[in-house]
Formats: structure tokens, sequence, C-alpha cells
């Protein structure tokens, strides 16, 4: 390390020389220029004696070289980056990086004032074996040479120096077992209590769209209940026993309304007690709303006009079904309701049950003429009530009965009593309730009082009787008012729901339980609306 380089200038000599070469790293050789005084330029910038006499009040700072803080700055971002891209980042490499991010971090100024071992005990880094290929050669050229001068070393010993190694030093702790174990705890509790909260959240989110889907049935079953009872006395009778505008009389009392008591299905009755939903009876044109008009009548046939008649039989059989009435009317507004017995299409006639009379002395009843220009529709009787879910596949409980129940709507015959078809509305209906009615208070037409009674058990009794039961003593045509409630219980149950039995028929209903459930109940939905009949109060029979 005594020869000197082909420019002129004296080649770095001594120990750093033989770090610096076994590292791989090209140390510049000394220009002319430079100062050769060790003592001068080996001790400039460092904390010496010198310096500390000059100002002797004066507190010094050891203060670290701006190329060596961006160079190890630099060299941590980017063992964050790649870290965060999933890769090894060892800690040899972080010094490597630095290394060659900037020459001045093997500047004079560390090895002179810090040397190896205040780099060991400041970093927590050690030198041992590398191999001179370990870092290319020729990308730095730190000003060493006072570095090879302080340092000197003989050329045999220069080459058993260990060159520069990066390895985490005894000294750095890692975590142990208690802290692993602590650190673990506190990460699965963080865990759990973060899975809690979203199971919880995702829990309500269900129950609240489950209940929404609910409100939403419960609204469409309503909606056709009340599209059919707002349609009550318009183009029919509200009563036929007492209408003078129906005659002759049909053979079965026609009434617009009337209710029936325990007439619906209750799942668990044991355990849902005080429910007893109503079956609502309607009578009108509730299907069909067309009109027709007569060409000819002659005994049991209707003769109609083309203009309006379907053009198949299909079609003729549907609007002409034998489970209606053929409601016939004239200019004076009286009617005759005759149940349909058969319709044909090709002759454009409609047959029914019975004769037709016609208007004469002894009897002011029936048509004039030859029957030609009156007015025909067909009406007929709808229910609706609550029954067992008895479709293919529906549950049952121990005992064999239905868990389920549906809100149906019912045609039922000309008797009023039998069923000819059944559509569902609603599923899981559970209660149909009838309240709050407004009632006339007396059957003289001048008197417009009316009465208000709150409870169905006021206006129908469990024989039938009552203001809108079914007997003959019935007056369905004093109806003013009333308000329509149906509950609709969840499919699921929810859990820890307690389950609140109904005292009284007339309280709200909560809850609904099953058998087998003991750990929760089924929530209940409950709509209601209010229904007014200003045709049955036009009519103020």
């Amino acid at each position: 390390m005594t020869a000197r380089a082909s420019t002129g200038s004296r080649a770095p000599q001594g120990r750093g020389a033989g770090v610096a070469a076994a590292a791989g790293i090209h140390l510049r050789p000394l220009s002319p220029a430079e100062p050769d005084d060790a003592s001068a330029q080996g001790r400039e910038g460092c904390d010496s004696t010198a310096s500390r006499q000059a100002s002797p009040g004066a507190k010094t700072k050891a203060r670290v070289p701006p190329d060596l803080a961006r160079s190890l700055l630099w060299a941590a971002l980017s063992g964050v980056v790649a870290t965060s891209l999933g890769r090894r980042f060892h800690p040899k490499r972080l010094l490597r990086v630095a290394v060659e991010g900037s020459p001045g971090l093997f500047d004079p100024f560390l090895l002179r004032c810090r040397p190896p071992g205040s780099l060991r005990r400041r970093f927590g880094l050690r030198l041992g074996p590398l191999t001179a290929s370990a870092l290319p050669a020729g990308r730095l050229i730190p000003p060493a040479t006072a570095i090879a001068r302080r340092h000197p070393l003989s050329a045999t010993s220069r080459a058993a120096v260990p060159t520069p190694s990066l390895r985490p030093a005894a000294a750095v702790r890692g975590f142990n077992l208690i802290e692993l174990l602590m650190s673990m705890a506190l990460a699965t509790t963080v865990f759990m209590a973060i899975t809690t909260l979203f199971v919880r959240q995702g829990e309500v989110i269900q129950q609240q769209n489950e209940q929404s889907v609910l409100n939403r049935e419960a609204r469409f079953g309503l909606d056709h209940l009340r599209a059919d009872l707002g349609s009550l006395g318009s183009n029919t009778t509200p009563n036929s026993a007492i209408d003078p505008k129906v005659c002759p009389k049909p053979a079965i009392q026609l009434r617009a309304l009337s209710l029936e008591l325990g007439k619906g299905y209750v799942s668990a009755a044991a355990l849902n007690p005080n429910v007893t939903p109503v079956s609502i009876t309607l009578f009108g044109s509730l299907d069909i709303k067309t009109r027709f008009r007569t060409t000819r009548i002659e005994g049991t046939t209707v003769t109609l006009d083309p203009a309006g008649l379907p053009a198949t039989q299909p079609e003729m059989d549907a609007i002409f079904a034998p489970d209606r009435f053929l409601r016939i009317s004239g200019a004076d507004g009286g009617s005759m309701f005759f149940p349909i017995v058969a319709a044909n299409v090709g002759a454009r006639t409609v047959t029914v049950n019975a004769n037709i009379p016609r208007v004469a002395n002894a009897d002011p009843c029936g048509y004039t003429g030859l029957g030609a220009n009156y007015n025909v529709d067909v009406q007929g009787f709808v229910r609706y009530r609550i029954v067992a879910d008895a479709r293919p596949g529906a549950k049952l409980d121990p005992g064999g009965k239905a868990i389920g129940s549906l809100l149906v709507r019912e045609r039922l015959l000309t008797d009023g009593a039998t069923v000819k078809s059944q559509l569902v509305l609603v599923e899981n209906a559970v209660d149909l309730l009838v309240y709050d009615f407004g009632l006339k208070k007396k059957v003289d037409p001048s008197d417009g009082d009316v009465y208000l009674p709150k409870l169905v058990d006021e206006v129908v009794k469990p024989d039938g009787s009552g203001v809108l039961g079914t007997s003959l003593a019935a007056r369905p045509e004093a109806l003013r008012f009333l308000t329509v409630k149906l509950s609709v219980r969840t499919t699921w149950p929810t859990d820890k729901l307690v389950h609140r039995k109904r005292e009284v028929f007339w309280q709200p209903l909560e809850t609904w339980l099953l058998p087998g459930e003991v750990t929760g109940s089924h929530p209940v939905v409950t709509v209601a609306a209010r229904v007014v009949f200003p045709t049955l109060l036009s009519r103020n029979l």
C-alpha cells in the first residue's frame, strides 16, 4: 500500500485501505492539491480539545453528517416499501442501500470520529465476513485518505483483515414468549370484538330487511281488501232484504258486508291465546265491472248486444261464470238478481236459473216489452279470511296441524258459503281484525246520527247475530266506516326475543310463538287502514 497511483498522487495506505479493498470499495487517491497532514485533516470537525478550549462556555453537540442522515433515511424508506411489497429486506441490504445511496456514508468523519466500535454500539451492527463482490466496485469513491493514514496496516496483515458484514448484534433483543402471547391475546380480543360487531350488524340488517318485506306484503294484502271494501254498495244492493229497488227478491239474502267470528285459523293457539281472526264476506261487482246491454229477454235467456262481448267461449265463460249472479237493472234503478247457469258466445246469450218475470198488473217486478236496452253486469261473493297453510311441503307441528297460516281471497258460489277458488295474498298472516265502526243509529232516513262501536264483538256475535252478522236481522246498510287491521309474523324467530302473550283480543299483537321454540319468538308486523263507504251513505237505507 506504499505505491502511488499513475497520476502522481499517493495511493491510500493503512488499515482503512485494507478494509475498503476487501469490501470492494475503491478509495479515491489523493490529488496534489489535497493536504497530507493527518493531524490537520484527520481531526477536522471532531470535538477536539482545542475546540473545547476555544469556547469553554459553549456546549458541544455531536452532529451527524448530512450525507449519513439522508442515506439512512433513504435506506429506511426503501426497507418499508420493500416490506410492504412482501419482499424480505435483510439489514445487510439496508446498509448496502445506504452505502450505495450516498458516497458520504464512509466519510472520514464517521470512521475518524466514530470508529467501528462506536458504529457497533450506535447501530447494533458489527463487522463480519463479506466478500469483495458484495458491494459493486467503482460505485463509491469516498474520501478515505485520512482513514488509511490513521490506521496503518502492513500488506500481509491486510489480507487477513475480516471484511465487513452486516448481521444483527447479540445485544438486540427480540420478542420473548410472554410478549408474543400477550400480543396474540390482544390481537385475538380485538379480532373477536370486530367479528362480533359485524355479525351483530348483519343480524340487525337482516331483521330490518325481513320486517320491511313483511310490511310490504301486509300492505299488499290490505290494499286488496281496501279496494274491495271501497266498492261496496256501488251498482249493487247493500241489503236485498230491505232494499225496495230489488224486485223480485233473490232466494238468499244478499248483504254488502257480513262478519263472522271464529272462522279464521290460528296456528299454535295454545301458545298464542286471545287471537280470534274474523272472516269478512263481501258482495258486489268485485271482479268484473264491465256493463253490457240487452237486446232481448225471454224466459231464462238474456240476449246481449255484441258490443263489448268477448270473442271466444273461454273468455265468455270467465265473465259469466256459474258462481256469479246476473244483475239486470232498468232506467228506474230497479234490479233483479239471478244465478248464472251458462253462457254462449255464438248466440250471445246468458242463461239464468229461473224465469225472468215480466211486469204485469199483478206483478210490478220484472222487465217490460221485449227486454231490450237493460243494463247487465255480473256480481258475486268474495271472502277474506286466514286459513291453514295446506300446500304441499308445508310444515306441521307434532300434532299434525299446520304451522303456517295464509290470508286468502276466496270466490264463493252463489250460496255465499262454498269456495269456488282461492287466491293467496299474504303468507304467515296471524290475525285479521275489524274495529272502530261507524254505524247509523236508526233506520229512519231522516235521522243522521251514528254510534261508534269500538270492538268487533259489539257488532257481531259468535252465533252470527248482530248488526254486521249473518242473520236476517243484520243491517249492513247502516255501516258508514270501519278500521281493518292485518298482522303478519316473520318467517324465522328472533333469538332472545321474549314472547308476550295477548291478554285480551283487542290488544296489539307484538310476538308470535310456535311449538319447539324456547330461545326466541317471531316479531309481528301490523298494518291498519280506515275505510269509508260513501255509497252506503248516499243510499241511506
